[in-house]
């Protein structure tokens, strides 16, 4: 009987042991910064704070310098993006990030620390204007420091796009000059696309519909989409070609081409309705100036 009431407590105590013993088992520091980084993204902030913070502060058997780099932006960046507004703590950031890049100026994660600071400059609480020189001024230093880095490729993409900011020609000049350097210098970059969305805007905001029409081919052509998001396709850009061919270029054949794309290709979207009714007037007109043609030849 005694024995008979051993044995269960006895494999439970073992069972215990073995649980016991394998929630103890500490985390390698790869596993820690892969836990952290993967409590921000869920939102878990105080979790990741933790991690993120025993990296950088504590000396753990397989710690190298690089896991103490990664955690130290990674709690800039949590205190930077993390939600909502009001815990956020900027100035912490700042401060993480600059120790970051006076502490290792060329390593990767200070050309993204850098243009960390940029956006910080630029994205301000609604209702608020950003302070563009400030916001210039920290793209061109990250230009200045990683030229070709992907941050500073970036970074080039982001100065062009706050010359919109202003209602300025010259602004707009300075933003064609700058794309079109940018294409040559990076034909590979994965920012090729929104480089030709700088020039479609600049275009169309100096009247230049041609050379707006042109690169909005490019930007379709070199877009690359996420293959994970379900709401990413050409169908804007279709129907933006397509009506700026028809309305700002007189082009019927090209915009009709694109109506078409976009019903063919995306038949549910809620842009398909208005790209046959496009369709409609297109036709419609053809045959009004058709009409209107044989009429005055005496034909009709």
């Amino acid at each position: 009987m005694t024995c008979s009431v051993f044995r269960p407590l006895l494999a439970l105590g073992l069972l215990c042991f073995v649980g016991c013993s394998q929630q103890q088992e500490p985390l390698s520091a790869d596993q820690l910064l892969e836990e952290a980084w993967s409590d921000f993204r869920f939102a878990d902030y105080e979790l990741a704070i933790r991690k993120f913070d025993k990296l950088v502060q504590e000396e753990l058997p397989d710690k190298t310098r690089e896991h103490e780099l990664q955690a130290s932006f990674g709690l800039a960046t949590l205190w930077d993006l993390r939600m909502p507004l009001p815990d956020k703590d900027p100035e912490l950031a700042t401060a993480l990030y600059r120790k970051l890049i006076e502490e290792e100026p060329q390593h990767d994660l200070a050309a993204w620390s850098r243009l960390a600071l940029a956006r910080m400059e630029q994205v301000v609480t609604p209702g608020e204007q950003p302070d563009l020189d400030a916001t210039r001024a920290a793209y061109r230093e990250l230009i200045q420091h990683h030229p070709d880095h992907p941050a500073g490729q970036e970074a080039r993409i982001h100065l062009a796009g706050t010359y919109f900011l202003e209602e300025n020609e010259a602004l707009y000049q300075q933003s064609i000059e700058e794309m079109e350097a940018f294409l040559k210098a990076y034909p590979d970059s994965p920012w090729i696309s929104h480089a030709h969305g700088m020039l479609i805007r600049a275009h169309l905001k100096l009247g230049n519909l041609e050379a707006a029409r042109n690169h909005r081919l490019e930007k379709m052509r070199t877009e690359e989409f996420d293959p994970t998001n379900p709401k990413a396709n050409h169908a804007w850009n279709y129907r933006s070609h397509a009506v700026q061919s028809e309305f700002d270029i007189g082009d019927l054949e090209e915009a009709r081409t694109y109506y078409r794309k976009l019903i063919e290709e995306y038949p549910t979207d809620m842009r398909t309705f208005w790209a046959k009714e496009a369709l409609k007037r297109i036709d419609r007109l053809e045959q009004q100036v058709e009409a209107e043609l044989l009429s005055e030849a005496g034909l009709q």
